[in-house]
């Protein structure tokens, strides 16, 4: 049985693991300007101050730094 994850809890993960890195992933508003250009997350490398991924798939990305169980599923957002 898939065990279903929250889009916050996977942020916290993810965010946990790249701090290291200087890094972090950001999510952006729906009403703002920048929603357009960004997408819904968006990662930011704080020691260049700068925007490094742009469309960022929680889901995918959790999977690639191995953050998420086989058994895990991302809930489906609203």
């Amino acid at each position: 049985m898939k065990r279903t994850i929250t889009h916050r809890a996977l942020l916290a993960r993810i965010n946990r693991a790249l701090k290291a890195e200087s890094k972090q992933v950001k999510r952006s508003r729906k009403d703002s300007r920048d929603f357009a250009n960004l997408g819904a997350y968006y990662t930011v490398d704080f020691n260049r101050n700068a925007v490094t991924a742009r469309n960022v798939d929680l889901a995918e990305y959790g999977k690639q730094l191995g953050l998420m169980e086989p058994y895990e599923t991302l809930e489906k957002e609203n």
